[in-house]
């Protein structure tokens, strides 16, 4: 017995480089053999224990052989049991790589890694086929792979990552830090873990990537980093059912605003005091100073939410369920989400009037919001693409300053029955592709008031199934393919361009032209019976039509914008431009004003009359070119407001402007309808109270506590002559 110790013991003091032996429940295979460097190695490679601690090294009173390596450890070859309690690899401070996933044969409770680990991609993935991972949880009740995963002071240099780890229930990263920033995360790092439930990170994450939490359904707490500087888009892109509070300290200063996409169960989100970019209000997230809302939490409590007064910008996807769409058909991704706008709290949104924009796009898609209370008093000017697409809102009424309604604005809205204001938004330009499409419970559009809109784009009501009235801008010139196809309830179009707009077949696809009425001026009726596509129109009706004709009596001195076909009861409003060098004399008739507003009640005619700006020329001097000098002499239209300027000499100020022998105090000057002389009226700083009452226009003496003080022209001087302010 004691021959074979002693003969064992020469072995594992001399082995080559390959011999194995054991200490422990593991069997070590020697890597590295080589006295003279002092350099002795040996490999992990065999576990018959369930509770494995690995050292740092193995000494033998003469050597002393590193772990170095356990790259074996996930083979089911290697592993004498199909179940381990505890693989502790804490002490090992050799081993800075382990292996990225292990065997469907084996499950680990807990896996506690070296201290050195310089590669983090775990992704502890079960590498046998399904059925090996189904003999396993039939046969011994197991779930194959790593349970638990605890990091011990780990340094590493490249990137964190736990991904696609399907039995993983628990991590605690949190004594993990890294030197290099641009591995401190990146997409989907700890992502599609089925079973994961709790996520501690180490506070050297600066980035959360896209997706970084992508298909963790169980996640029940995760931690958020001090050291957190910057959001990505999209950090799930399906739902984190357990956390509906979001933490963010002070050094966040980036967020994309679809950071949330998807996150249908984040009720409150709440902001370091400290922070110097954001902040929180009641679980609402802001910018510094409230000045603009970032992002409402989709599930948040209350059915009603007041924009604050100080905020003038709702964020981009502020309010939205999914900000960025996904590979569905759009109409079945509409049916997917409205029915989660339905189950949220928030109904209504009220707004208030120094609300001045919201946001790029997609602000309210997919959002439980039904009304937006007070919005037709706001300032907003655009209302961007997809801004309420997908949404629950029923009803809208439109700010009068609004100029755009974006691509797909208001599509596949399938609550929206009323737009209202729309008669009376005169600033209206743009109208984008899709702004209304599917909104299959919207019944009327009137767009006849909105004259500067040249275009209804391809598809702007595509599929409105339950649209029966729309009238068409007045100015309008194209409009695009499919843009009322589908519309199969349309009953009356009121059309009052006078030629008919070339279309294609395409455009009214669907739309029953035998019951449907087409509204368009007497004067068109046989334009229109010979047009293509409008020809198949069979009721064409030009009752209550009216025709207003504009003219100039010279091309060259000006325009008139306004005119045309307008229905009885209809406001017209003309408005006469000048050009550069003329004036507006009066109409026709002799009305005065440029622009004039009346109710249509018959055909009129009115032509504008303008003339040439007649020129005169200002004189500009000084009452003593010596005291100081002048500038604004020309010759200018007449009504033109010119800037005089005095400059006085050293010791000379200036006392007043004369004109005609009256002062005047005024800088700015308007030319009259003759030529004139300006003077500017000098003085010595210290000018005596002759010289003062000499150049006043009217000059008053007061007697004040025993003194005399001099009042001209609202300033008040001493005897001597000097101002007192």
């Amino acid at each position: 017995m004691i021959l074979c110790l002693l003969l064992s013991f020469c072995i594992f003091a001399y082995g080559e480089v390959g011999d194995t032996f054991s200490r422990n429940g593991i069997r070590y295979q020697v890597t590295k053999e080589n006295p003279a460097s002092q350099a002795f190695e040996v490999s992990a490679v065999y576990y018959d224990s369930a509770y494995i601690l690995l050292p740092d090294s193995i000494g033998n009173g003469v050597y002393t052989y590193a772990v170095t390596d356990a790259i074996q450890w996930y083979n089911p070859q290697n592993c004498a049991l199909r179940h381990y309690l505890k693989i502790d690899m804490s002490e090992a401070k050799h081993i800075t790589r382990i292996a990225q996933q292990i065997s469907a044969l084996i499950a680990i409770d807990t896996l506690i890694l070296p201290p050195n680990l310089q590669r983090f991609p775990i992704n502890c993935y079960t590498s046998d086929t399904i059925t090996y991972r189904n003999q396993l949880m039939d046969e011994e009740n197991l779930l194959p792979g790593i349970h638990r995963i605890w990091s011990t002071g780990t340094q590493a240099d490249e990137y964190l990552k736990l991904q696609g780890c399907t039995s993983l229930l628990e991590a605690d990263l949190s004594t993990y830090t890294t030197t290099n920033r641009s591995y401190a995360g990146h997409a989907g790092q700890f992502a599609q873990n089925p079973f994961l439930t709790r996520l501690v990170l180490p506070n050297t994450i600066t980035v959360f990537y896209n997706q970084i939490f992508d298909h963790d359904p169980h996640l029940a707490y995760v931690n958020i980093p001090d050291s957190l500087e910057e959001i990505y888009a999209t950090i799930c892109t399906k739902d984190i059912p357990y956390i509906d509070t979001l933490r963010l300290g002070k050094k966040v200063c980036e967020i994309s605003t679809v950071f949330a996409d998807g996150w249908y169960t984040l009720k409150h989100i709440e902001v370091d005091s400290a922070n110097q970019c954001f902040m929180d209000d009641n679980g609402v997230l802001y910018t510094k100073n409230q000045h603009c809302l970032f992002h409402y939490p989709y599930t948040r409590d209350g059915s009603e939410y007041q924009i604050p007064f100080q905020t003038d910008t709702i964020g981009t996807a502020a309010f939205a369920y999914e900000g960025r769409g996904n590979d569905d058909p759009m109409e079945q991704h509409a049916r997917y989400l409205v029915p989660l706008a339905d189950s949220a709290s928030l109904k209504t949104v009220v707004c208030h009037p120094g609300l001045k924009s919201i946001g790029w796009g997609v602000t309210f898609c997919g959002s439980s919001v039904r009304t937006m209370s007070k919005f037709g008093e706001t300032q907003v000017k655009s209302i961007p693409w997809g801004c309420f697409m997908y949404s629950a809102i029923d009803s809208i009424t439109l700010p009068f300053g609004l100029e755009e309604i974006g691509m797909g604005s208001f599509s596949y809205t399938y609550n929206l029955k009323q737009v209202m204001n729309l008669p009376r938004l005169r600033y209206l330009r743009t109208i984008g592709e899709n702004a209304f499409r599917r909104a299959s419970k919207l019944q009327e559009l009137d767009f006849l008031a909105c004259d500067k809109v040249l275009e209804l784009p391809k598809s702007v009501c595509q599929g409105d199934s339950m649209l029966q009235f729309v009238s068409f801008p007045r100015n309008v010139q194209s409009i695009g393919d499919s843009a009322f196809a589908g519309c199969v309830a349309l009953r009356q179009i009121v059309c009052p361009a006078v030629a008919p707009i070339p279309v294609s077949p395409a455009v009214f696809d669907g739309v029953d032209k035998q019951n449907c009425v087409l509204k368009i001026p007497a004067q068109s009726i046989n334009l229109y019976r010979n047009a293509p596509v409008w020809e198949e129109f069979f009721q064409m009706d030009t009752n209550g039509f009216y025709y207003i004709e504009t003219s100039v009596s010279d091309t060259s001195a000006g325009s008139v914008t306004g005119g045309g076909a307008y229905l009885s009861g209809e406001w017209v409003t003309i408005t006469a431009d000048a050009k550069p060098g003329y004036r507006f004399v009066s109409w026709s008739d002799g009305y005065k004003y440029s622009t004039r507003i009346f109710l249509i009640t018959k055909d009129e005619s009115f032509m504008a009359i303008f003339e040439p700006i007649p020129l005169h020329t200002l004189t500009v001097v000084a009452n003593d070119s010596t005291m100081g000098f002048v500038t604004g002499s020309g010759v200018y239209e007449e009504g033109a407001e010119v800037t005089l300027t005095a400059t006085p000499n050293e010791g000379y100020r200036l006392l007043s402007w004369s004109f005609l022998g009256e002062a005047i105090d005024t800088v700015s000057y308007i030319i009259p309808d003759t030529d004139t002389v300006v003077t500017a009226c000098f003085a010595p700083v210290q000018e005596s109270l002759e010289s003062v009452e000499q150049h006043a226009s009217s000059v008053t003496k007061i007697l004040r506590d025993g003194q005399l003080f001099i009042l001209r022209d609202d300033k008040t001087y001493t005897p001597t002559g000097q101002e007192i302010k």
